[in-house]
């Protein structure tokens, strides 16, 4: 919503916006469970099937943790000139 309101109105920075919107999906791709139908279809409501992913969840963790270390260092470097 932000973005296309950015679009259209003048002195507002779009890049903040965007960057917003891929690293959300980026994070949620990464931490949101994943799931697959069953392998044998039969008649009636059945759950759907968790896919296992601890491993690319906790290194997703793992990788953002690292980023925003890494943004907050250069970030803090650049506005106090250290």
């Amino acid at each position: 919503v932000n973005l296309i309101f950015g679009l259209g109105a003048g002195g507002i920075d779009n890049w903040g916006h965007m960057g917003g919107l891929v690293g959300g999906a980026a994070l949620a791709y990464g931490l949101l469970p994943q799931y697959r139908a069953p392998a044998l279809w039969m008649p009636g409501a059945y759950p759907l099937e968790e896919v296992p992913r601890a491993g690319l969840q906790s290194g997703w963790v793992l990788l953002w943790s690292v980023l925003w270390a890494v943004g907050v260092q250069w970030t803090t470097q650049m506005l106090l000139g250290g």
